[in-house]
């Protein structure tokens, strides 16, 4: 996968985020491009931060998105194995 240059705006990841963006997209796939939920209201971050998620779940290897079509987020073997074997510390 090719990965565009500063698409993270300079926001280094932060603790706790990459295991948030998993939630969420667990919850629902296209959470970061979705027209009925605002993605910034769900994910409690503004609009940069919302792209610099995306970018940095797809980065790490934990999500990957379509080249064409609607562009929803889906786990990596990767990411669905940490997903489904991490600790639940945003459940509590």
């Amino acid at each position: 996968m090719a990965m565009k240059f500063r698409a993270h705006d300079t926001f280094f990841i932060r603790k706790g985020w990459l295991s948030k963006g998993m939630k969420y997209v667990e919850q629902s796939p296209d959470v970061f491009v979705s027209k009925e939920d605002n993605p910034m209201d769900v994910l409690g971050v503004g609009a940069n931060m919302v792209k610099v998620l995306r970018y940095w779940l797809q980065a790490v290897g934990l999500t990957e998105e379509p080249v064409k079509g609607r562009r929803i987020q889906s786990f990596t073997v990767l990411g669905k194995s940490i997903f489904e074997n991490a600790d639940r510390v945003w459940n509590k």
